[in-house]
């Protein structure tokens, strides 16, 4: 990769480029690392194209100085704990807009029990304290500690070379006894990550006494059994996980510690108290068929003691048939594109486990879902084309499209669709505080009622003069929102949705309409 160091004077030259397109980013210990042209440290930088013999001049950086975070970690009566890893974790969402927190760096703590996190891009964090890095060390120790053991015993010399390999090797210290049995505690001090108390790291900042308290926290076990009942054997292959109720986006599904496919049994360990939701997946190969998954899922609370003898029974899903129209055309193959069009069924919940796969549409506009599990879901279409919007969904003569519907497994009843070929449209200049548009950045469309339907949001991307155009909008009463720093697809998030409620642009779609409408980019808070 091309690079070059600046002089005393800051200047730099890269010399000998190929032609071609590039980004350039400049780094310095204590600063953030930076793109040419860059708006805010989560968004990329300025491409330079590079034609032959060309010499581009005046590409200059003004680099942010990094953040620091720093405190101790105590116990519940103040005695410092070392050897505690220190996590700096930031708020990052998938294309659901399901949340978790992802760790970017992590420290250990020393003797004093004291942590410092340096040369942080300024922004907003998370801080959390764990032992169970700890915990890994200690379990080398016992075992090299019970080698070193054996071979005495058996007459032989110590070998110090084990020792010698968990210090110098892993850096770790043999005399340092390894903490347990302290529950992940986030600042200020909770073991639940969504109480933890975001930290906003701003440039240069220096942040002290960020302090944790961990208290220790008994663990048990949850014991059960996988039943297949479409086959009335015991699953040979069975995934089983668990997901916290209480919080199911703060943190990663436990995985099972043991699955037995000789007795279907299953075993989680060292699960704190909580609500949870026990998920069982077992794949299905039928001779000539495609491979299918069913599941089951159960809740389990765990507070004072073990659980055990909990079933999870999967079982053969249902097949739903269904019709799909199109709005005043005699037959569905008058729709371009019918090909393309899936049907989909949507649980309400982040938590349910869906594997129902979508439906293509024929061309006569009929469809057929398989291995339907009971279950609460709304209906979807995918692959609609740009003039088109989802009019009308029924299941049993209930609202399917707005509303989730009880699906009991049985087969009973059927899905009818109305799609309509007048879909709204909203074109539009995406333009900075000084009246300059705004090119390459997300704009999102967003219902104003029932926000919890993902699938209405929609999104463009401005182009190079600012201009953007989003189709098929069902009639309604909408925003339109802006960000010129924001994580993908943390506005699907109400919470950080309500900050910047207010700043949105209203807009009211009805069918067939055509709108222009501005709208001003939110800025970076810093």
């Amino acid at each position: 990769v091309p690079s070059a160091v600046t002089g005393s004077d800051g200047k730099f030259v890269i010399r000998d480029l190929p032609p071609g397109s590039y980004r350039i980013a400049a780094a310095r210990n204590g600063y953030a690392k930076q793109e040419y042209v860059q708006r805010s440290t989560r968004s990329p930088g300025a491409i330079l194209n590079v034609a032959a013999g060309q010499t581009i001049k005046d590409v200059n950086f003004k680099l942010i100085p990094a953040g620091t975070i720093g405190g101790r970690v105590t116990d519940s009566s103040g005695e410092p704990l070392a050897g505690v890893t220190v996590q700096l974790l930031r708020s990052v969402y998938d294309a659901q807009g399901r949340k978790s927190l992802q760790p970017s760096v992590n420290v250990k703590t020393n003797d004093l029990g004291e942590y410092r996190l340096y040369w942080i891009t300024p922004g907003t964090y998370f801080v959390n304290a764990t032992t169970a890095g700890s915990y890994l060390q200690s379990l080398m120790q016992g075992q090299i500690n019970s080698a070193m053991n054996t071979a005495q015993a058996q007459g032989g010399a110590a070998n110090p070379s084990a020792q010698q390999t968990l210090e110098s090797m892993f850096g770790i210290n043999t005399n340092e006894v390894a903490e347990q049995g302290f529950a992940t505690t986030f600042y200020p001090n909770t073991a639940d990550s969504s109480r933890a108390v975001s930290i906003d790291v701003q440039p240069g900042a220096e942040l002290r006494a960020m302090d944790i308290a961990l208290v220790r926290q008994a663990s048990y076990r949850i014991q059960g059994r996988v039943v297949d009942s479409r086959s009335g054997q015991i699953p040979q292959v069975a995934v089983v996980q668990l997901a916290s109720r209480s919080n199911p986006n703060g943190q990663a599904p436990k995985p099972m510690t043991s699955y037995d496919s000789n007795t279907g049994n299953f075993e989680f360990r060292d699960v704190a108290p909580g609500e949870y939701v026990a998920v069982a997946i077992v794949p299905s190969i039928a001779n000539g068929a495609a491979p299918s998954m069913a599941a089951s899922t159960a809740n389990v609370d765990v507070s004072g003691s073990n659980v055990d003898g909990l079933t999870l029974t999967v079982g053969q899903g249902a097949s739903i048939s269904g019709q799909l129209n199109v709005e005043g055309a005699q037959s569905a193959a008058s729709a371009p594109g019918i090909d393309r069009m899936r049907v989909r069924l949507i649980p309400p919940s982040d938590l349910a486990i869906n594997l129902v796969q979508p439906a293509p549409v024929k061309p006569d506009g009929t469809f057929q879902i398989d291995n339907v599990t009971a279950g609460d879901f709304r209906v979807g279409i995918a692959g609609l084309p740009p003039n088109y919007y989802a009019k009308a969904a029924r299941y049993a003569g209930s609202d399917a499209l707005n509303e989730a519907v009880t699906i009991s497994g049985s087969g009973a009843g059927g899905i009818d669709i109305l799609v309509s070929p007048n879909a709204g449209q909203v074109t539009g200049t995406l333009v900075d505080k000084d009246q300059k548009p705004v090119p390459n950045t997300q704009v999102v469309l967003i219902p104003d009622r029932q926000r919890e339907r993902k699938d209405t949001y929609k999104t463009a991307l401005s182009d190079n003069s600012g201009k953007f155009t989003i189709q098929g909008i069902p009639p309604g009463s909408y925003k339109l929102f802006a960000w010129e720093e924001i994580e993908p697809f943390a506005f699907y998030d109400t919470e950080i949705l309500r900050q910047f409620d207010a700043r949105g642009v209203p807009v009211t779609v009805s069918e067939s309409s055509r709108i222009t409408q501005e709208v001003k980019i939110i800025p970076a808070s810093r």
